[in-house]
């Protein structure tokens, strides 16, 4: 039987330290394609999505009136624009490997096979469609995002808590 990877294996060390090698495997290949697209990335997410329009809306437009609306305390406290331009230096200043990454390692990325019991599990990584090289911190990234989410899609459930963030950090490095 198969399914999608969900809240409870991230609870289960089997799965987590399977998920975590299939990651590091996967980071470690050699695939021959372009090189170009983590700066191209990086400009569609910064720049891209996050352009002038979307910067005016966030600061005094339809956004910042959402964020009022809804209380969204954080946001009306931070200045998200100098956050994200801090998190562009960051990311560019830390010079991580660039490796080859899935780009999408969401719940319906990662199926299950279950066998017999926990020891007769398997994980499977499938959809490359927006793989490519990318700092290996956006796949491990997406899965602490994801975190225990209740649903295939998204959750609003507790970011790992440091000791289980080890478990998977010791089985990728491992």
């Amino acid at each position: 039987m198969c399914r999608y990877f969900n809240a409870d294996d991230d609870l289960n060390p089997i799965a987590v330290k399977l998920l975590a090698q299939k990651v590091a495997k996967m980071h470690s290949k050699y695939i021959p394609i372009a090189r170009n697209g983590t700066q191209k990335t990086l400009k569609i997410v910064f720049e891209d999505w996050f352009d002038s329009h979307r910067i005016e809306s966030y600061r005094q437009g339809i956004i910042r009136k959402e964020i009022e609306k809804q209380k969204c305390e954080t946001l009306m406290e931070m200045d998200f624009v100098a956050e994200m331009a801090w998190v562009r230096k960051a990311v560019v200043h830390l010079k991580s490997p660039e490796v080859f990454s899935h780009n999408d390692l969401n719940r319906r990325n990662i199926i299950v096979r279950i066998g017999d019991n926990d020891h007769n599990l398997d994980v499977f990584i499938i959809d490359f469609d927006w793989s490519g090289y990318m700092y290996r911190g956006l796949d491990i990234g997406d899965y602490f995002i994801n975190w225990c989410q209740t649903g295939t899609d998204f959750g609003a459930n507790n970011f790992p808590t440091d000791p289980q963030m080890y478990a998977f950090i010791d089985a990728y490095i491992a």
